[in-house]
């Protein structure tokens, strides 16, 4: 796998890419050939997958404890290294190729992406305190499983014996019967 600084490297290099090729395309796409504008508009979403890719491993590699609930979203956002791309992707076709025309027919199309921001955030937020739960959830049954104590039971004619021990201790305020009657017992 890459290492912190690669994917540093990675991440510096697509970013200043990324907003050349969103230079070109905005002032000055008119001035090159057909086939220089139609890669300008493919290397954009690709630009905009590798920069999810190279954000999503490299946070992944802020982990550094394993029980806490930012770590394990952070692991997990760096396990996906493929849906890291496709949405880096996604969002970059749809910011640079699709929202612009979209805007001009579509008037109340800000209303439907801050809903569509707000339903995502919203899952965010459901997955953090999920994952919180089942963190704290684990962390308890660890901390129970190592405090839970030996019971043996005892059965039988010993039982027997020990209940009635008890039985004239409690009626009669007694300790003198209980030499007498514990003698055949073995602890």
């Amino acid at each position: 796998m890459w290492s912190k600084r690669s994917k540093l490297v990675v991440l510096i290099v697509s970013i200043p890419f990324f907003l050349f090729l969103v230079y070109l395309r905005d002032f000055s796409a008119e001035a090159f050939p057909q086939i220089l504008q139609v890669m300008i508009y493919v290397l954009l979403p690709v630009t905009g997958g590798v920069i999810a890719l190279g954000l999503g491993s490299l946070l992944g590699t802020l982990t550094n404890r394993e029980s806490s609930a930012s770590s394990v979203i952070l692991r997990r956002t760096s396990e996906g290294p493929v849906r890291n791309f496709l949405i880096g992707f996604f969002i970059a076709a749809y910011v640079n190729l699709v929202r612009p025309p979209l805007a001009t027919a579509v008037s109340f199309l800000p209303y439907i992406e801050w809903v569509i921001i707000v339903l995502g955030v919203y899952v965010l937020y459901s997955t953090v305190s999920f994952t919180t739960k089942e963190l704290r959830v684990n962390s308890e049954d660890l901390f129970l499983k190592r405090h839970v104590q030996a019971v043996r039971r005892e059965t039988g004619h010993d039982l027997l014996r020990i209940t009635s021990v008890m039985e004239q201790f409690v009626n009669n305020e007694v300790k003198s019967c209980h030499n007498d009657n514990l003698s055949g017992l073995e602890m």
